[in-house]
């Protein structure tokens, strides 16, 4: 609006002093600060795709574009922007990345899995995060099946069945099934980021989509609801005042998940 703003200013008899060269460049500067910021904040805001396992991997391109912000920066007021910004990344948003919902949302998303990580020990660690995780969803699952089946009759005198030894008990542990399914994971290519983690894992075999759909459902952020609250004040206006509690969140409801529904 540079050019506007000057002619706005021309225009008028008592404009207020005009914005100069060196203002207009520390503006300049501000906007490829914060530009980043905006980015992460209308991706983090989705409602239609996952955006759990985006938060470690935007603060990443985050930390990455202000580095190379710094070099195009050549105003002090633009480099004390710069450095409280970088201040406050490594404040409110780094302890985002030891997490545990975080952490295993970005590793059980096919798209990033340990790529999404900056260092190699960030990488070592949700590995072994993954597997503990994993490993204790195995063992609660394992738990309820043998709640459920009947306690095995021994019996009496001596077997003649030479074959009796395959009868033997499953020996392997909950710890040792992760093990192998998380390698499995990993060890295949991440997909690219424009497909759906969702669909991945709808159409595999790994019985580690069990722990996937627990972490990648969780939102990001509270906007989604936020929105619901905005739409339920277009719903209940002063002049649908009556209607019932029940109908109100049945016409939400609709109007919330309306694009899953056929024309």
């Amino acid at each position: 609006m540079k050019t506007e703003l000057t002619l706005a200013l021309n225009e008028c008899n008592r404009a207020p002093p005009g914005v100069n060269a060196d203002e207009y460049l520390i503006i300049q500067e501000t906007i490829q600060i914060l530009e980043p910021f905006d980015l992460a904040t209308t991706k983090i805001s989705g409602e239609s795709y996952i955006t759990l396992s985006l938060i470690i991997p935007l603060i990443r391109g985050i930390k990455t574009k202000l580095v190379e912000v710094e070099s195009q920066i050549v105003t002090e007021s633009g480099n004390k922007i710069l450095l409280c910004m970088k201040g406050s990344v490594d404040k409110r948003l780094s302890p985002y990345e030891s997490r545990t919902p975080v952490v295993l949302a970005t590793i059980l998303d096919p798209r990033f899995k340990k790529k999404g990580f900056k260092t190699s020990d960030d990488e070592k660690r949700a590995g072994q995060w993954l597997e503990k995780a994993y490993a204790s969803h195995l063992t609660k699952e394992r738990l309820a099946v043998e709640e459920t089946q009947p306690t095995p009759s021994t019996s009496s005198g001596t077997s003649n069945d030479l074959l009796g030894f395959l009868d033997v008990p499953d020996v392997s542990t909950p710890l040792s099934n992760s093990l192998v399914d998380v390698r499995q994971y990993l060890e295949k290519p991440i997909i690219d980021r424009k497909e759906c983690p969702i669909t991945y894992w709808k159409y595999t075999n790994n019985k580690l989509k069990e722990l996937a759909m627990l972490y990648l459902c969780i939102p990001a952020s509270s906007v989604p609801s936020e929105r619901i609250f905005s739409k339920a004040g277009q719903i209940l206006t002063e002049r649908r005042n009556r209607l019932k509690e029940k109908r109100l969140n049945e016409l939400l409801f609709i109007k919330q998940n309306s694009y899953y529904f056929n024309d």
